[in-house]
């Protein structure tokens, strides 16, 4: 071989060394090219579907926090004597607002992870975001207890109950707290 390559004259070796270097730089803007192909595709996965799910979650979250300010101000104000029912209105009002709210934010997420699901390419994305979908099931299905314990507050209020009311609305859900 060696002599092979001694007698060649310089100008062939050199367009070899060339045309190799060629073939080298084609093949390795090929592999970058597929390679930024596949991380645009990504981002825009992350964009189109994760980046809106997130910015929901945080959204639900401020909400909840909202409509639970709105529940400590309907006990207050039924511990005021005579009871502004005209602010208890617009209180019980906003409760209900945020609660249908809500309940759209949560039916958005979940349909923005089932459809980034249907598009997720490799088995760990499709396990994470099927995780996430069951995590925000569980978060909806706090929320719901949340909601119903509300009510319950809600209605002992009414009745004129309110040490009652008051126990259970120091043991709401979302405290940790058990109620017994």
């Amino acid at each position: 071989m060696k002599p092979l390559i001694k007698k060649m004259p310089i100008g062939i070796k050199v367009f070899g060394l060339a045309i190799s270097m060629l073939i080298l730089l084609v093949a390795l803007s090929y592999l970058t090219y597929t390679r930024s192909v596949k991380v645009t595709d990504e981002l825009i996965r992350v964009t189109d579907h994760l980046v809106p799910i997130g910015n929901l979650i945080a959204r639900i979250d401020i909400q909840a926090l909202e409509q639970k300010i709105h529940l400590e101000r309907i006990s207050r104000l039924y511990a005021i004597e005579p009871v502004d029912r005209a602010h208890l209105s617009r209180e019980r009002n906003a409760f209900e607002e945020w609660e249908r709210t809500i309940d759209q934010d949560m039916e958005t997420a979940v349909s923005l992870l089932n459809s980034a699901v249907g598009q997720a390419e490799s088995k760990a994305d499709i396990v994470k975001l099927v995780q996430t979908v069951s995590n925000l099931e569980n978060i909806e299905r706090e929320y719901h207890q949340f909601r119903n314990h509300a009510l319950e507050i809600f209605q002992l209020l009414q009745d004129n109950r309110k040490d009652e009311a008051q126990l259970l609305l120091r043991c709401t859900p979302s405290t940790g707290q058990q109620c017994g």
